[in-house]
Parts: C-alpha cells; structure tokens; sequence
C-alpha cells in the first residue's frame, strides 16, 4: 500500500530547519479556513440617499437710500396706486427672478441673469433697462411693463447680446408677479 516513491509528509525533506510534518499541518490548516463572505476593502458603502438641491433664488437688492429714486415723484406715485409699496425694489427683485426674458445664449458655461441689481434701472412708470451677464459676457435690454393690482408684467423691447448681436423683440413675453 505504501509506495516508498510516493511522496509523504513522513519522507519529505526539513526546510529550513522546519520539519516537513509541520509544513505539512501549516499548509492544511492554511487552506481549510472558511473564507470571508465578501472582503472588506471591495465592498462599497451603500449611497447615502440626498434630497435633490433647490436652485438658490437670486439675492434681494440693497435698499435704496431716500433720496436714489430715479423715477419721477408722479410715476412713484402712480406705481404705489398700482399696488407696488416700494416700486423701485419690487420692479428690480422682480425682473430679477426673471432671467428667461434673456434672449442671449451664455458663454463657456455662464448662465444670462440680471445678477447686479444696480445695472438695472426704472426710468418711468413703464420703462425700464437693465443690464445682464453670464460671468463672461454683459449685455443690455430695454423693457417695457405694466402694474395692475399689483402684479407685474414684462415685455422686452430690444436685447443687446454681449457679442453685439442685437435681437428684436419676438412679441411681449409677459410674466405675472
């Protein structure tokens, strides 16, 4: 039964100063452990859920001192009637929170907006300009509006784009407050 050929634990030469039968029992009990379910470092962490993020309203314009009014006292007058208590800085927040009234592709990247509140002007009780940009390019438009009970209205008379395009007005693009 025993082939003196056959290699075994018993005839198998020391390394090393070990002996080959605890070679032998090192090797088997190094492959008869149970391996782990799934290593460690490869198991990637479940994602943690997020609430998709709300786009940031633009930011409410300064104050205007008493006396930076540029509309006339009439106009002024007509406006607060028309439902608006401060028209100046009701008109500016609200053209503000309409950037779609921009009819200029932004550059690199940048989005169009009326991010400066002081390039924005009320010239009468129904004219207004206004500047925009995209962190690229500036541009200008000219609007005309309307208050009714104290909803504002807007129609854009005439773009010009930062690379000097000018667009037309395709008809008002109106947006109620």
């Amino acid at each position: 039964m025993n082939d003196p050929a056959a290699p075994s634990a018993m005839n198998m030469p020391a390394v090393v100063g070990i002996p080959a039968t605890m070679l032998f029992a090192i090797a088997f009990a190094a492959c008869s452990r149970s391996a782990p379910e799934a290593p460690v470092a490869a198991t990637p962490a479940p994602p943690v859920p997020t609430a998709p993020l709300e786009p940031t309203p633009p930011p409410l314009p300064r104050e205007l001192p008493p006396d930076a009014s540029s509309l006339p006292a009439e106009d002024r007058e007509f406006l607060v009637r028309q439902g608006l208590y401060e028209p100046e800085a009701e008109l500016i927040a609200d053209l503000r929170a309409h950037p779609e009234l921009i009819d200029c592709k932004g550059e690199a990247g940048g989005t169009p907006g009326f991010h400066d509140p002081e390039a924005i002007r009320i010239l009468s009780r129904d004219r207004a300009e206004a500047g925009f940009d995209d962190g690229h390019n500036a541009g200008r438009l000219d609007l005309s509006f309307t208050v009714r009970n104290g909803k504002i209205a807007w129609d854009v008379e005439k773009t010009e784009c930062g690379d000097g395009a000018r667009v037309a007005s395709a008809g008002p693009r109106q947006r109620a407050r």
